[in-house]
């Protein structure tokens, strides 16, 4: 039988270590589900970093509805395609129906994440082909002292609808990659750093202060 030559050989070696590391590559996971229905999900997901977010927390449905309703997005977009995506205002990313939808399962999450979850949430609708597909938007949130951190994964996007391929059972119809987003919020004196981790978030605290009827937590 003929052997590998010793270059060639430890060039299959390597690659066969970075497959092994891919496949055992962490994910969040799933520690409780708060709701899932056929028009939203929102579970607790223990998360692969080391966190230590400032969960459990208590804050009402009106002022998670509050601060949703303040969030907006634009595709993330390479130039020369940035300066006429720039040119465009950012869409909101939840409707009015959604947030009613939405708000109290998050505050519900909420009191009862631990330090090191996150809450994930998906809201579901019928897709251009109902009978395969749903439209998606998802993402997780997350609050780390004053600092209330939401990050987008899917805005309206087509998905299949079960796991498995309509056409043959034995392969799977995995999701589309998560899309890549640029945030804002509204006011905008309330998206700002959160200077622990370098990354934008929601001054929560001070934005359902000023908020006519709301009580910060």
């Amino acid at each position: 039988m003929s052997r590998l030559p010793m270059k060639q050989a430890t060039g299959f070696v390597i690659a066969l270590l970075v497959l092994a590391e891919m496949s055992c590559a962490r994910l969040p996971y799933t520690t409780r589900v708060i709701a899932d229905d056929p028009r939203v999900a929102v579970m607790l997901q223990r998360a692969v970093e080391s966190v230590n977010y400032s969960h459990p927390l208590q804050v009402s449905a009106a002022g998670i509805g509050a601060i949703l309703k303040g969030v907006s997005l634009r595709d993330q977009a390479g130039l020369p395609l940035r300066w006429y995506a720039e040119e465009r205002p950012p869409k909101a990313v939840f409707r009015e129906d959604e947030i009613a939808t939405l708000a109290p399962r998050v505050a519900e999450a909420l009191a009862v994440a631990g330090p090191g979850e996150r809450v994930y949430f998906e809201l579901r609708a019928p897709g251009m082909n109902p009978r395969y597909d749903q439209d998606v938007t998802a993402g997780w949130l997350a609050v780390r002292e004053a600092y209330l951190h939401i990050t987008i994964e899917y805005f309206h996007a087509q998905q299949p609808l079960t796991r498995s391929s309509p056409y043959d059972y034995n392969y799977p119809t995995p999701r589309s990659a998560p899309g890549s987003y640029v945030l804002y919020f509204e006011p905008g004196r309330f998206w700002v750093l959160d200077p622990k981790i370098d990354r934008r978030a929601v001054e929560f605290r001070s934005f359902l202060q000023s908020a006519p009827g709301r009580q910060a937590p």
